[in-house]
């Protein structure tokens, strides 16, 4: 054990046990990565990566990284995760987010169908209406302080004549 005689000495000492154990660390994390694809290999049947045609590498990248390696500095584990279990979430995932906003979609257009221009017979009715009519024409672009705005400016200039509101934000 070294003695430490200043905060420098202890600086120095701790920055070198810090490179050596982060040098430990990847050279564990190598090995592991050399043994994958050593296993790999020998699982192909291939004795050099210049055996490789196109084909076969396309393979072994396939396989090298269908599963994912995780490695723990004290003990080697492999998760396994095959690419078509990944791919099939994957594509369920956008299936159902694509359902969803289908369904937000035809939603938003029921609803602001629904709010005919007869049934507004309030302010707040109108501004539910116009928020929808607004969000709906402008999307992305949506800025719901410049929406609120117009409503005001609609309702100011309109008091009380919906129909006029209504064919005005139209």
């Amino acid at each position: 054990m070294e003695k430490i005689s200043s905060f420098k000495d202890f600086q120095s000492i701790y920055t070198e046990r810090a490179q050596t154990r982060l040098s430990e660390e990847n050279e564990i994390k190598r090995n592991a990565i050399a043994e994958r694809v050593k296993n790999i290999l020998s699982e192909m049947e291939i004795s050099s990566l210049k055996d490789l045609d196109e084909d076969t590498k396309l393979k072994f990248v396939d396989t090298l990284f269908s599963e994912e390696v995780v490695i723990d500095t004290e003990e080697t584990e492999e998760v396994e995760e095959t690419e078509e279990e990944s791919t099939e979430e994957v594509e369920e995932t956008e299936e159902t987010e694509e359902s969803a906003e289908e369904v937000e979609e035809t939603e938003e257009t029921e609803e602001t169908e629904e709010v005919a221009e007869a049934e507004i017979n309030s302010d707040e009715e109108f501004e539910e209406y116009a928020m929808k009519v607004l969000k709906q024409a402008h999307g992305d672009d949506f800025d719901e302080e410049k929406a609120k705005d117009a409503i005001d400016g609609l309702k100011s200039k309109y008091s009380g004549d919906y129909g006029a509101m209504v064919g005005a934000l139209s």
